[in-house]
């Protein structure tokens, strides 16, 4: 203790050098006097690094063993002295404005859809359509650098000559798109991990194979989306069957039938105010960021199941506009530019097909809810606006086991 007192005190004069320093290089550097004040407490800790140089002086005989007890001392009560230092000056700080937005952001992502994805599963076969579903699944993985699976469920899977030559149209679909979407951002640098494979039984036996594996979202394109009447074509439903996690329902119109790897979109995405749409609002916004894409924001209200309206009145216009500003401060955060409309008074489904002709939109995006039952079903606004939309259509819905646990509460709260 004697050793260290005296250690302390004999360099006290570097502490004070190492401190004024830092200090006066952070104002310099045009730091203010409180972040000067944090950065020099920060610096002024010696830890490992001094007492590995002292110890290889010990060693050849530079240094005593009295003075390395006083550098081991310094460095010891200097490492301790910095933590409470630096919280006692990093909380005289006030946060600024980029950091208070790298925070906010980070709090919603924790709690955002897209932000919590970390592997897609892409089920296609050889249609126009699958390209389509290729290219926007590419969008979607190439920001964030997620890993995605091609899975080939067409016919021609099965046949070795044409299997290779569909593989490599789609893994180069998905790669081209993910290449643009991340341009600027951090995981540019690296490439997206595209793994193909071609079913070798069923279809749906195929796919429950491969969410075994562990995947957060199933995105469909495939030739044919919808029945003859109503509802999904028999293919879709069997490929989507035993997949209990959320759904991405493609179908590509317009342009896209001839350009399914278009550069950049025109989208218009109905929100509701309720957790499927705000969903919807969020792959909105992470197809929207990489080229700076136009996107409309509508309000739309919701229904029951049989397209009987709910009660209009009871949903206050400044309640509307609350919704509406909470997808505009969800997508400014992103950087992404919005219009929005209000559209409360006409039934949602021709709410929705009135503001895609107004509006120009080539690509609606809409979070739907899956309905607990025999067939795949997303209720009739989503049906009608997949069957009469004249531009392509994105349908993401919430997971099988999110629907289950409604219905459990649901029963409770009946019985109770």
């Amino acid at each position: 203790v004697r050793l260290g007192g005296k250690g302390l005190l004999r360099d006290q004069p570097a502490s004070l050098g190492k401190f004024g320093g830092a200090f006066v290089g952070g104002t310099l550097g045009g730091l203010n006097r409180k972040e000067s004040f944090a950065l020099a407490s920060g610096m002024n800790a010696r830890g490992s690094t001094e007492v590995i140089i002292a110890t290889i002086g010990l060693s050849m005989g530079v240094l005593s063993q009295n003075l390395f007890s006083m550098i081991v001392t310094m460095a010891i009560v200097t490492t301790m002295a910095m933590p409470p230092m630096l919280r006692a000056a990093l909380a005289r700080l006030p946060l600024g404005k980029d950091e208070k937005a790298r925070l906010e952001r980070e709090e919603l992502e924790e709690k955002g859809f897209v932000a919590n994805l970390e592997r897609l599963l892409l089920a296609v076969d050889e249609s126009v359509n699958a390209k389509f579903a290729a290219h926007v699944a590419g969008l979607l993985a190439g920001a964030r650098g997620l890993p995605i699976t091609v899975l080939h469920v067409g016919p021609r899977a099965k046949h070795q000559e044409k299997k290779r030559e569909d593989e490599q149209s789609h893994e180069t679909a998905v790669k081209n798109a993910a290449k643009a979407a991340a341009e600027g951002e951090e995981e540019a640098s690296r490439d997206v991990d595209v793994t193909t494979r071609a079913r070798d039984k069923k279809a749906g036996d195929a796919v429950v194979d491969e969410a075994k594996k562990g995947f957060d979202l199933l995105v469909v394109g495939m030739d044919k989306v919808t029945g003859a009447k109503e509802g999904f074509d028999r293919k879709i439903e069997e490929v989507t069957a035993g997949f209990e996690g959320p759904l991405a329902i493609i179908v590509a119109k317009g342009n896209h039938l001839k350009q399914p790897a278009s550069d950049g979109f025109k989208i218009l995405v109905p929100v509701s105010g309720s957790a499927v749409s705000r969903r919807g609002a969020e792959i909105a916004i992470a197809l929207a960021r990489p080229r700076a894409t136009s996107l409309g924001v509508m309000y739309v209200s919701t229904t029951r199941d049989k397209g009987v309206r709910r009660n209009s009145a009871s949903v206050s216009l400044l309640k509307e506009e609350a919704i509406l500003k909470d997808t505009v401060a969800l997508a400014a955060r992103y950087d992404v530019d919005v219009t929005t409309s209000l559209r409360a008074s006409a039934a949602p489904e021709e709410a929705v097909l009135q503001e895609i002709r107004n509006s120009g939109a080539d690509l609606v995006v809409m979070g739907v809810d899956r309905i607990q039952g025999d067939s795949l079903n997303f209720g009739s606004v989503a049906d009608a606006v997949l069957r009469k939309s004249k531009v392509s259509v994105l349908l993401i819905s919430n997971a099988l086991s999110h629907i289950q646990a409604s219905l459990g509460v649901g029963r409770q709260r009946a019985q109770g």
